[in-house]
Formats: structure tokens, C-alpha cells, sequence
């Protein structure tokens, strides 16, 4: 999921080649959203800016975002809610463990445990 963090809008932060990047520059092009962007090569860069006020927003993971919220520095003023980012499990190429891994997903959406995870983390 994406969440913008921000005290007011206008420049717009995220990390380059990342799905922030997609989703700012979409709704740039799509006209759904006026700011300033400015690409970063790390997510860390982007709060230090925002510190000093070299931004006025940023668009991140949540999973990021909780980290930097945490303290009180920051607020989270939107969240991302139609399309939830996609998330992948990788294991190495003809793994053993791929089967082994896929039962055991399939035994926690058959229990409901599955659906229990994602609605607390994700």
C-alpha cells in the first residue's frame, strides 16, 4: 500500500524505479494530481527533506511510513485504499521448499488465518 505522509502538498517525494514512482507519475499524467515531484535514489533521503522542508509530502509504503510515523514526527493524512500493492514470496529458482511453501499457504486461506494475517498487517 502507498501512503502519503505530509504536513501540507505542493513537492512531492518518493523513490525512483519503485511503486511510489509508478503511482505519482500515473496520476500526474492522468491529471488526477498537481504537485512538484522529485524522484529519490533512497526512501531515507525523502524524510530527511521533509524534515527540512524541502518537500512538503511523501509517498511510501506503509510499511515505511509506520516506521517514520512511530515517533510522532510525521502524520499520515492519506492511504492508498482501491488498490492494495501487490506483495510476492521469492524463493530460489526449483526450491524444495516451493511445495512444501505453497501447502502451507494454502492450509492458512483454507482456515482462515490467511485472510486474519492480511487484515492486521497489510
Amino acid at each position: 500500500m502507498l501512503w502519503i505522509l505530509s504536513f501540507r502538498l505542493g513537492k512531492i517525494g518518493y523513490q525512483e524505479a519503485s511503486t511510489s514512482d509508478t503511482y505519482v507519475t500515473d496520476n500526474i499524467e492522468a491529471g488526477k494530481v498537481k504537485c512538484t515531484p522529485k524522484e529519490y535514489a533512497k526512501i531515507v533521503d525523502t524524510f530527511s527533506d521533509l524534515k527540512a522542508k524541502r518537500l512538503d509530502a511523501i509517498v511510501c509504503d506503509s510499511t515505511v511510513a509506520d516506521q517514520y510515523v512511530a515517533d510522532g514526527s510525521y502524520e499520515i493524512t492519506w492511504k492508498q485504499e482501491d488498490e492494495p500493492e501487490e506483495f510476492g514470496i521469492c524463493l530460489p529458482k526449483d526450491s524444495e521448499l516451493v511445495d512444501e511453501f505453497n501447502k502451507a499457504l494454502k492450509t492458512l486461506e483454507d482456515n482462515g488465518k490467511l485472510k486474519k494475517i492480511m487484515d492486521k498487517y497489510f
